[in-house]
């Protein structure tokens, strides 16, 4: 299989946890911001639709003062306004004139408003031929319900603004993940160098620079490791010096003797032969080295 240095492993995965870490939050805080702005529209409404049913109760029974009521409101609160009877019939509406309309009773937010609890939703409106959000609030008279004082807004209007947020919460993503993918890259290369150095100063044990010292990183086992590399080199030229002070040694010994000396191996091939030796059998210390006897030594 082809390999990839440690930085590209490493890196790749850190920033894509990073990537779904950010992506995941950021759906999940459009998500929340849409879902909160939501309850704030509808707490809105029905702050506007309390303060509307106080005035519009006095006037059910006054149909046209009720519809100035209703366009003054509408006008006031940038929202549209519709109050319902009992019946499903539109007494008012700020937009259409009542009369044209259909009845409202099946309005799923007039059916909750007519079982006495605030009523919600947001759907198409044949009417002004776009999406709405409607909030319906109960009119009593007594204890009993009659009627329903309806507000809606434009779910346009609602994009809008839902839209500006979720490009500053897109924007305020973008400048996370470039400042997580920066900080990823500096993490990656940060675990990385300790072992680009560990691995250069192998290279330089290969080549004989035993006192060499690798530098040891903060990490624990990067560190550990390190230092073993550093203690092996060591007892390694320790070894070798001690190696080559015997190998002097056996050579100034062999070299001072007056004797012929000359070691061979199981195969007979030469491996050692001191000057007497060579001097004696008339041969070259360097040529005969790992020669066998009968291609070293003509001499019977």
């Amino acid at each position: 299989m082809p390999r990839s240095k440690l930085l590209w492993q490493l890196y790749p995965t850190y920033l894509l946890i990073t990537l779904a870490a950010i992506i995941s939050g950021g759906w999940y805080a459009l998500n929340s911001v849409r879902e909160f702005y939501m309850d704030q529209i509808a707490t809105d409404l029905e702050a506007k639709a309390n303060l509307s049913r106080d005035q519009i109760v006095p006037l059910l029974n006054r149909s046209e003062k009720l519809s100035n009521v209703c366009r003054r409101i509408a006008t006031q609160a940038s929202v549209r306004v519709t109050v319902v009877s009992f019946d499903g019939t539109v007494m008012c509406d700020s937009e259409k004139d009542p009369t044209r309309m259909d009845n409202h009773g099946n309005r799923p937010e007039i059916r909750r408003a007519f079982s006495g609890e605030t009523g919600s939703s947001i759907r198409f409106s044949s009417t002004l031929r776009e999406d709405l959000f409607y909030l319906g609030l109960p009119i009593y008279v007594g204890d009993q319900v009659r009627g329903v004082v309806r507000l809606s807004i434009p779910v346009t209007f609602i994009d809008r603004v839902l839209r500006k947020i979720q490009w500053q919460i897109v924007l305020g993503g973008v400048v996370v993940a470039i400042l997580a993918a920066l900080i990823s890259l500096y993490i990656s290369r940060r675990i990385s160098r300790p072992i680009i150095e560990i691995r250069k100063g192998a290279e330089r044990f290969a080549k004989g620079e035993l006192t060499h010292q690798v530098p040891i990183p903060d990490s624990l086992e990067i560190g550990d490791l390190a230092q073993t590399l550093n203690q092996m080199a060591e007892q390694l030229y320790s070894t070798i010096n001690t190696i080559t002070t015997q190998r002097n040694e056996r050579e100034a010994i062999l070299s001072s003797m007056t004797e012929g000396v000359l070691a061979v191996d199981n195969e007979e091939r030469i491996i050692g032969i001191n000057k007497a030796a060579s001097r004696l059998l008339e041969v070259d210390l360097e040529r005969v080295s790992h020669r066998t006897l009968a291609e070293a030594v003509r001499l019977p």
